[in-house]
């Protein structure tokens, strides 16, 4: 079973529940272009600020992604991002 998460607030509070926080990598998109790719750390440390969660989240928007979590995988295979749909 799993459910998508695209309300900020809904993935900040999924994301605290976990121990994680947001992070930033790097890779290529398609075209082969560079692109800065979501993460999510699961190190129990919190975000450094505030500005953290505001930057990544509007990146997650910007690449219209959402979060699927999957409620009966395991340890750090429980989420992945998918492209949003018209009612995520």
């Amino acid at each position: 079973m799993s459910h998508i998460l695209s309300r900020h607030g809904d993935i900040r509070r999924w994301v605290a529940a976990h121990a994680g926080r947001p992070r930033f990598g790097a890779g290529m998109d398609a075209e082969g272009r560079r692109q800065r790719l979501l993460q999510i750390t699961f190190d129990g440390r919190p975000a450094k600020s505030a500005h953290d969660w505001e930057e990544w989240l509007a990146e997650l928007d910007r690449q219209n992604l959402a979060l699927n979590i999957l409620d009966d995988a395991g340890v750090g295979s429980d989420f992945e991002f998918v492209k949003r749909g018209n009612g995520a």
